[in-house]
């Protein structure tokens, strides 16, 4: 078999805009990326299937409305897929990825305890359980200060 033949899925891609005010250009320009750049990207990396999770959810700190832009986008676009970005301090992120992920075009739920200013200590049982009782892929961001492997071991 050659490597070459084999399409990739990649399962971490964040969309939209990268960083804040203070964010390096060359940081912004390198992380940033619309639809149409992930697509050309996979295409060239002879990937088939590209998982995005919206930096506006993360940075923006505005889930639902990151989540919904995104289902409306992944719906239009082939190769696209969708992680649900959920924040314990926000119930309704919670409401609103129980719709979504009955969607085709969503994979499971994506978290990032350090951009929504949480500690997997104190919310990750209530994440946990969430999923399990949907049976929803779980995807965390780990490796920072407030979430690395100690915590999802107390919560697992």
């Amino acid at each position: 078999m050659q490597i070459g033949k084999i399409r990739a899925i990649d399962v971490h891609v964040h969309i939209g805009r990268y960083g804040g005010m203070h964010t390096p250009k060359f940081s912004v320009e390198l992380l940033s990326g619309s639809a149409e750049f992930i697509i050309r990207q996979a295409y060239l990396a002879n990937t088939e299937i590209s998982v995005i999770a919206p930096y506006e959810a993360l940075r923006g700190n505005n889930p639902v409305e990151a989540n919904k832009n995104t289902s409306e986008l992944v719906a239009r676009r082939e190769g696209l897929l969708q992680w649900i970005v959920i924040n314990p301090k926000q119930p309704e992120s919670f409401d609103q990825a129980l719709d979504l992920l009955k969607l085709p075009k969503s994979v499971g739920i994506k978290v990032h305890s350090e951009d929504h200013n949480y500690q997997i200590a104190e919310y990750g049982e209530r994440i946990f359980q969430f999923a399990a009782e949907h049976h929803a892929i779980l995807a965390i961001n780990s490796g920072e200060r407030e979430s690395t492997p100690e915590f999802f071991a107390q919560s697992a």
